[in-house]
C-alpha cells in the first residue's frame, strides 16, 4: 500500500497498532474546520462494510508546522531543502479553458490570498497552456503575484458556421449522439427552405457539432494531461500539498473513459499527497471575446462543471463556483488549508490485497461536511510507466517544481574563460548526505537566460565522490559553462535510485571590478590536508582543521598585487588569524592567489574569510566569504565511550603546540651569566681552570671551534666533576649540534647529577631533536629533585601537551605562570589549551574552576596587550557560553 500520509504521521500508527490511514477534511456550514472531533465521532465504511475507527488525530498545517526550524542555507548558496517547509500551495491556472480576461476580476483577491499565507508557506504558480510563466515553490510573494498577473486566459474564440448563435457543447453532443429532434430544430431555425442549399446547410450544422465536440474533448484531454504532469512532478516533493485549480471547466466525456481517467488522476493525487480545490470561474452570459452567444448556456455550464466536480471530489477537495472577485471563496479555501484529520481504521484481511477499495466517511456532528478520497489502498503506480534514473532526471530538469527527496545545495562563481569576452561559470553542487563511498548518479543541468532559453547544459551518468573521503558527507558535483555576462538561472537535477532532487540557482555572471583589475569572488572551503592549492575548494562548512581561500585576478600588471587572508568573526571584527596568500602567475594577465589556513584554534561557529587585495601597499579590494567551523568529535579517556554526559577529565587530550615553542634555541648568554658560570667553575679542578676559562672566553666571542678545543682539554684535566663536560655540551648546542650536545650533557649528568641547569639544557636539546619522551623523563626527574624550581614547568607543560596529557599540561603551565604572571606567550598557551580541552568535551578540574582560571589569565593577557587579544576573547566567550 502506498500511504497517503507524510512521514511525520506514519510512526504514530506504526508504534501502536496496524491500521489503515485515511486523511479527511471536516468543515461546518460556514466552511470552518472542525478541530474537536474524536474517533467516536467518525463512521467509516470500506467496500460498504463498517470499520472500527481506532484513532482520529487533528494534523495542523499551520502553527507547529510553520514553527519548525528552517533549514539554514549558507550565504550565496541555493538549496531545495526548504522546498517542503510550512504548507505547500500550488495555484494552477487552466489558461486554455479561461477567456482572455477571465482571471482579471480575481487578481486582487488572489493577491490578498497569497499575502495572507504564513511566512513559512511556499507557493508555486503553474500555467496550463503555451508559454505559461510558471514558478517553482517560493516564499517570494511578489514573484508569485507577478506570475499570476502574466497568465491571461487562452480560450479560443469560436465563430458559428451557421446562424448568429454559437452552438453549445450540450447541443453538439446531442447531434453527435443522434439527436434528430435537436438537429431538426436547428435546421428549421438556421437553414434556408431552398432545397438546393438545404443539404449543404445540414452538413454544415453536423460539421460544426463534430468540431465542437472534438475541440471540447481535446481541450479536456489537454487539461487532464497537464494536471497529470503536474501531479507527477508533485510526487517528488515529500510533503502534503494543496492545489488550487482555476478553470472555467473542461469536458469529461463519460462515453470515452472519462470516469476512469478522473479516477486515475485521483489516484495520482493521493500518491502525490495533494488535495485539489477547484475554483470554477462563472462565465458571463455574453462574453465579447467569444463573439456569439451559446444557444444553451445553462446546459453548457453543467457539461463543463462535471469534470471539475468529479476531479475535486475524487481528490479530497471541493468545487467552488465564483463570480466577480471571489473574496468569500478564497477565505473558505484559507480555512480549509488549516489542517486535516488522520484516521486510523481497523483493517480486515481483504483490505490488504493491494487493490483500490471504495470508502465512505461520515461524522455524527450535525451540519458537518466530510471530504475524503473515494478509494483507499490505491497506489496510482499504473498511471505512469517506470522511468530510468536518466529519464527521471531529464523530466525533473524540465518540471516547473523543485523536487526535494534528494537534498541539493549549490553555488556558482564567475571566472574569466579562454574567450575574454565571456564568463566561465564554475558550478558546485552538494548532493545528498551521509555518503562514505563513491556513487554513480544521473545528473543534469541547464543554464537558462532571462528569457528561459537554454544556453548550455548537459545530462550524464557520472561517478561522484564524497566531499570528505572516509567521512559521511555529501557528494560533490562540479560543472562549468561559458556564457555572456549577465543574469542566468542554472537548473540542476540528480537521481539516486528513486530519490530525485532538483534545484534552481540564480547566477549573476560577472567579475568584481577593482580599478584596472578584475577579480573573482573569494572562494572558500575546508579540504582534508594537504589539499590542492592550484584549484579552488568550495564548501560552507570546515571540519578538518583548515580553511582554503582562493581567488583569481586579471589585468595587465597582476604581478604587482598582494593578497592577505584573514579569518574574523564577522566583516567588521578584527582578524583572529592571518596568512599571506602567495600569487602564482598563470599567463600574462592572470594570477592565482591561494592559501590554506589552520583554524583548529577557533571555537566552532560562523566566521568570515577575508581577502585584502593591495597593490604597492595601496588597498585595491576587500572580498569576503562566510564559512562555518564544525565541532570536533568529543574525546574520551578510554576505548569505551562513557555512558554519563558529565565531561571527562583531560588526562588523554592532545593539545596544539607550535614548533617554535618546542624548538627554543639554546641561550648561550644564560650559560655565561656570572652566577651560573660560577656554579660550574667552582667544581672545576685547579689544573683544568685555565683551559676552562680559555673555553669560556672563546664561547663568549662565538669562536666555537676554539672553545671546543679548550673545553675538551679541560675535560681531560677535570676528573669526575662533569662541569667542563657540561660546557663542552653548551659549546656544541650554541654551534647548532644538538645531538652531540645531548650526548655530552648525559655524560655530565652521570658525573654530576645535582646541577639543575644541566637538566634544563638537556631537556631543551632533546625537545629540539624531537625526542619528546626522553625529554619528559629528564625534566620530570628534575622536578622530582627540585619541586620548587619552576624553570622546568613550562617545557614540561609543552611536552605534556604534545604527548596527549592535556590536564597535566595546564597544571604544569599554571606552576610556571605563578612565578611569571606577565609571560604573554604562556598565558596565551594556557588559554588556548583550556579552550581545546573543553571543545573536546573534557575538563581540567571542573567547568566552573576552569572558567575562573581562564578569566584570570585573559585579564592578565589583556594587560600585556598581546597581539592575539581578539582570539583570546573568542575562547573566553566559548567557555562562558559552555557554563551557562
Amino acid at each position: 500500500m502506498t500511504s497517503l500520509l507524510g512521514e511525520a504521521q506514519q510512526p504514530r500508527f506504526q508504534a501502536t497498532v496496524d491500521v489503515i490511514p485515511i486523511d479527511v477534511t471536516v468543515v461546518d456550514g460556514r466552511g470552518q474546520q472542525l478541530r474537536d472531533l474524536t474517533a467516536a465521532d467518525f463512521t467509516v465504511k470500506i467496500d460498504g462494510q463498517p470499520r472500527r475507527v481506532i484513532t482520529a488525530e487533528w494534523i495542523p498545517m499551520t502553527g507547529q508546522r510553520a514553527a519548525a526550524a528552517a533549514v539554514r542555507v549558507p550565504e550565496g548558496y541555493s538549496s531545495n531543502e526548504q522546498a517542503a517547509n510550512g504548507r505547500l500551495i500550488v495555484i494552477a491556472i487552466d489558461q486554455p479553458n479561461i477567456p482572455f480576461t477571465g482571471v482579471r476580476p480575481l487578481q486582487e483577491t488572489l493577491n490578498t490570498f497569497i499575502d495572507r499565507l504564513s511566512p513559512s508557506d511556499r507557493i508555486a504558480v503553474v500555467g496550463f497552456g503555451n508559454g505559461a510563466p510558471s514558478i517553482s515553490f517560493t516564499s517570494n510573494r511578489d514573484q508569485a503575484k507577478a506570475a499570476v498577473a502574466r497568465m491571461p486566459g487562452q480560450q479560443r474564440t469560436v465563430v458559428p458556421l451557421i446562424g448568429s448563435e454559437l452552438m453549445g457543447l450540450y447541443t453538439a453532443l446531442a447531434i453527435e449522439r443522434g439527436g434528430n429532434t435537436t438537429l431538426a430544430r436547428l435546421v428549421a431555425r438556421d437553414c434556408p427552405k431552398d432545397p438546393r442549399v438545404l443539404e449543404f446547410c445540414i452538413g454544415q450544422i453536423q460539421t460544426e457539432a463534430a468540431e465542437r465536440v472534438q475541440n471540447a474533448r481535446r481541450e479536456g484531454d489537454m487539461a487532464l494531461q497537464a494536471l497529470r504532469n503536474l501531479l507527477t512532478a508533485l510526487k517528488g516533493v515529500d510533503a502534503p500539498k494543496s492545489l488550487v485549480l482555476l478553470s472555467q471547466g473542461f469536458f469529461m466525456d463519460p462515453d470515452r473513459d472519462g470516469i476512469t481517467r478522473v479516477t486515475e488522476i485521483a489516484s495520482l493525487a493521493a500518491a502525490a499527497r495533494t488535495t485539489i480545490y477547484t475554483v470554477r470561474l462563472e462565465e458571463d452570459t455574453f462574453d465579447i471575446s467569444q463573439g456569439a452567444i451559446s444557444n444553451a448556456p445553462v446546459e453548457d455550464r453543467q457539461q463543463m462543471r462535471e469534470g471539475l466536480q468529479a476531479l475535486s471530489s475524487a481528490a479530497r477537495g471541493t468545487l467552488f463556483n465564483v463570480a466577480g472577485t471571489g473574496t468569500g471563496i478564497f477565505d473558505r479555501i484559507t480555512s480549509e488549508l488549516a489542517g486535516y484529520y488522520l484516521l486510523g481504521v481497523d483493517p480486515t484481511a481483504g483490505d490488504r490485497d493491494g487493490k483500490p477499495h471504495p470508502i465512505a466517511v461520515d461524522v455524527t456532528r450535525r451540519g458537518a461536511t466530510v471530504r475524503a478520497r473515494p478509494t483507499t489502498l490505491a497506489t496510482g503506480e499504473a498511471v505512469a510507466a517506470p522511468r530510468s534514473p536518466r529519464e527521471a532526471v531529464a523530466a525533473a530538469l524540465g518540471a516547473p517544481l523543485l523536487l526535494s527527496n534528494l537534498p541539493l545545495r549549490g553555488i556558482a562563481f564567475s571566472l574569466l574563460g579562454p574567450d575574454p569576452s565571456k564568463i566561465q561559470l564554475l558550478i558546485h553542487v552538494d548532493i545528498g548526505s551521509g555518503y562514505t563511498a563513491p556513487q554513480r548518479m544521473s545528473v543534469a543541468y541547464a543554464v537558462l537566460d532571462r528569457q528561459g532559453r537554454a544556453v548550455d547544459g548537459q545530462l550524464s551518468e557520472t561517478r561522484l565522490t564524497p566531499i570528505a573521503a572516509g567521512v559521511a558527507s555529501s557528494l560533490a558535483f562540479v560543472a562549468g559553462a561559458s556564457v555572456e555576462p549577465g543574469d542566468y538561472t542554472v537548473r540542476i537535477a540528480a537521481a539516486d535510485g528513486d530519490r530525485l532532487g532538483s534545484l534552481e540557482l540564480p547566477v549573476h555572471a560577472a567579475l568584481v571590478n577593482a580599478g584596472p583589475f578584475k577579480l573573482t569572488e573569494l572562494m572558500a572551503g575546508g579540504p582534508v590536508p594537504p589539499g590542492n592549492l592550484s584549484q579552488p575548494t568550495i564548501g560552507d562548512r570546515v571540519g578538518f582543521g583548515s580553511v582554503h581561500g582562493y581567488l583569481e585576478a586579471y589585468g595587465g600588471d597582476v604581478a604587482s598585487l598582494k593578497v592577505e587572508l584573514e579569518v574574523a568573526a564577522d566583516d567588521r571584527s578584527p582578524a583572529l588569524l592571518t596568512a599571506d596568500a602567495p600569487g602564482r602567475l598563470a599567463g600574462d594577465a592572470r594570477a592565482v592567489f591561494s592559501q590554506m589556513m589552520l583554524v583548529q584554534s577557533l571555537p566552532p561557529g560562523a566566521y568570515r574569510l577575508r581577502a585584502i587585495v593591495t597593490r604597492n601597499g595601496t588597498p585595491v579590494a576587500t572580498l569576503s566569504r562566510a564559512f562555518e567551523l564544525g565541532a570536533p568529535a568529543p574525546a574520551h579517556t578510554s576505548a569505551t565511550p562513557p555512558v554519563s554526559t558529565a565531561p571527562a577529565f583531560a588526562s588523554s587530550v592532545a593539545l596544539p603546540v607550535e614548533s617554535k615553542d618546542l624548538s627554543s634555541p639554546f641561550r648561550r648568554d644564560d650559560a655565561l651569566r656570572p652566577s651560573t658560570l660560577a656554579l660550574f667553575r667552582d667544581r672545576v679542578t685547579a689544573d683544568a681552570k685555565p683551559a676552562f676559562d680559555d673555553g669560556v672566553a672563546h664561547l663568549q666571542k662565538g669562536e666555537y671551534a676554539d672553545a671546543e678545543t679548550s673545553f675538551r682539554r679541560a675535560t681531560r684535566q677535570d676528573g669526575e666533576s662533569g662541569a667542563s663536560l657540561a660546557y663542552l655540551a653548551a659549546c656544541f648546542a650554541a654551534a647548532g649540534y644538538d645531538a652531540e650536545a645531548a650526548n655530552a650533557w648525559k655524560a655530565a649528568l652521570a658525573r654530576s647529577s645535582d646541577l639543575p641547569d644541566v637538566y634544563e639544557w638537556l631537556g631543551g636539546t632533546l625537545m629540539r631533536s624531537r625526542l619528546f619522551a626522553e625529554a619528559r623523563s629528564t625534566l620530570e626527574a628534575a622536578v622530582e629533585r627540585w619541586p620548587a624550581d619552576t624553570r622546568f614547568a613550562r617545557p614540561l607543560a609543552l611536552l605534556y601537551a604534545t604527548l596527549g596529557n592535556g590536564g597535566d599540561a595546564v597544571r604544569s603551565m599554571e606552576r610556571f605562570v605563578s612565578d611569571h604572571p606577565t609571560d604573554e606567550r604562556s598565558l596565551f598557551l594556557t588559554l588556548q589549551w583550556l579552550f581545546n580541552i573543553h571543545r573536546a568535551g573534557a575538563v581540567v578540574r571542573t567547568r566552573a574552576d576552569d572558567l575562573q582560571l581562564a578569566r584570570g589569565y585573559a585579564g592578565r593577557y589583556l594587560m600585556t596587550k598581546g597581539p592575539d587579544l581578539p582570539l583570546v576573547k573568542q575562547w573566553l566567550d566559548y567557555l562562558e557560553k559552555e557554563t551557562q
